[in-house]
């Protein structure tokens, strides 16, 4: 009987050591997501991306119509490094989201309305589809933050948008 209580002690406590360390391993996951998210805010709200957020659309702006590979023809594809900043960030983005990592019931809320809005202006139309994987990408982003923002956020987005691609009626496109 000694033996089977010495084993049933054992088992007890292998049993309490597992459960530990998957509480917290979960916890440490879930906290390395939230610094992770709020660390890719930060650099979302750096003086280098803001500048880059700027730069990208003012020169997006100034050749209204033309396709990127167009504008990259203009200028030269070294000029289009404020654009790449922003766009990859958003590529790199979407990928932490679809492989969770990071805190996803905060990225609608951090990110939404100012990606939406590049979404609207610009990367629907200007994206290269031969660019398969990153068009892709940012189709993907787009329509997963749609889904899960509330309709109620998604509206607030669009009434603060500067401005927005109209069609010829003079309506916004819908989104769904």
């Amino acid at each position: 009987m000694t033996q089977l209580n010495a084993v049933i002690s054992l088992l007890a406590g292998l049993a309490g050591t597992i459960v530990g360390a998957a509480i917290a391993w979960l916890s440490s996951t879930r906290q390395q997501r939230i610094r992770d998210t709020f660390d890719l805010h930060r650099e979302f709200h750096s003086p280098e991306m803001v500048d880059s957020r700027y730069r990208a659309a003012e020169l997006l702006k100034e050749h209204e119509g033309k396709t990127l590979q167009e504008i990259r023809d203009d200028i030269g594809a070294a000029s289009m490094h404020h654009f790449w900043n922003v766009l990859l960030f958003y590529q790199r983005l979407w990928l932490a989201v679809k492989y969770n990592g990071v805190q996803r019931r905060y990225i609608a809320g951090l990110f939404g309305e100012i990606f939406d809005w590049w979404y609207l202006q610009f990367f629907q139309y200007r994206l290269d589809p031969r660019n398969r994987e990153l068009v892709s990408d940012i189709e993907h982003f787009h329509v997963w933050l749609i889904s899960h923002a509330s309709q109620s956020q998604v509206n607030k987005w669009h009434q603060s948008h500067v401005f927005h691609p109209i069609d010829a009626k003079g309506t916004l496109p819908e989104i769904h």
